[in-house]
């Protein structure tokens, strides 16, 4: 089905296998939704340099733009998901979507989670509804995916009140405008300007939600993005520098070394 995929982990690691241009076990950029389901055997992943356990019954969103490495054996059981913003945006209800957003926003940490048996049988009736032809599939692989969501987001926020709502909504304009807009600007005051709020208020909506100003928060944004680079891609330093919108290469270094305590390279070096 166009903008959805469903596979069995043992599936996956035969065809991943079956690779030999470059190794799909190292780690590369997501430009779709994943969703990892473990069933039985525990299941290591790397996502954006952290490692992530999941054990029977729990499963893990990783989300566009993010950079992930399977760790997957031949006896590894489970589920993945592959879905992109399109299927989304068309199989999804508007409001559903947006009170799910949380849940892709990866700013909030690895969002694994525990699966209750309703959501298990959402991926059943989902992996069963691939195999059929109808013209009504596609819509309700789009509830089954709803309704899979929103038992996440109810363990998750329980009790997520009107304003904490109205926060959510404000971070995610807020994300969604930095990663348009990083490379042109990493000035807080800009941003705040562009949603039309002060910089006193966009700063106490980052700390409200991610414990950070908003500086800070932009800084740590424009750094994953620069890793990401540095190990998705063979782009030298320099073309790094101006892609990322520094004029200088020095400047550039100065900056990733000072949040980061090491430069470009040898945070690449270590990665190898």
């Amino acid at each position: 089905m166009p903008g959805l995929e469903i596979l069995e982990l043992r599936e996956l690691y035969l065809r991943l296998k079956g690779i030999h241009n470059h190794d799909p076990f190292d780690f590369h950029r997501l430009d779709f939704y994943l969703i990892l389901i473990c069933e039985g055997k525990s299941i290591a992943h790397r996502v954006d340099f952290n490692k992530v356990s999941l054990d029977d019954g729990e499963a893990l969103i990783i989300s566009p733009g993010q950079v992930h490495a399977f760790e997957l054996t031949e006896d590894s059981a489970g589920y993945i998901l592959l879905l992109n913003e399109p299927f989304l945006l068309q199989y999804i209800a508007p409001k559903t979507l947006e009170q799910l957003r949380p849940l892709f926003n990866y700013f909030f940490g690895a969002e694994k989670s525990k699966l209750v048996n309703d959501q298990l049988n959402c991926i059943l009736e989902i992996e069963q509804l691939m195999q059929q032809e109808s013209p009504f599939k596609a819509g309700l692989v789009g509830a089954a995916l709803s309704i899979f969501f929103l038992h996440w987001l109810a363990q998750k926020s329980p009790q997520l009140s009107t304003s904490d709502q109205f926060k959510h909504s404000h971070f995610e304009q807020f994300r969604t405008l930095l990663e348009q807009h990083y490379t042109q600007s990493r000035d807080a005051g800009y941003y705040a300007q562009a949603l039309g709020l002060t910089y006193t208020k966009l700063n106490e909506l980052c700390k409200s939600l991610v414990q950070l100003t908003a500086k800070r928060f932009i800084d740590l944004y424009v750094v994953l993005e620069v890793k990401r680079l540095l190990i998705s891609t063979q782009k030298s330093v320099k073309e790094i520098t101006f892609q990322i919108g520094f004029d200088d290469v020095t400047n550039f270094i100065k900056y990733f070394k000072r949040h980061t305590g090491q430069t470009p390279r040898q945070f690449r070096d270590l990665r190898d």
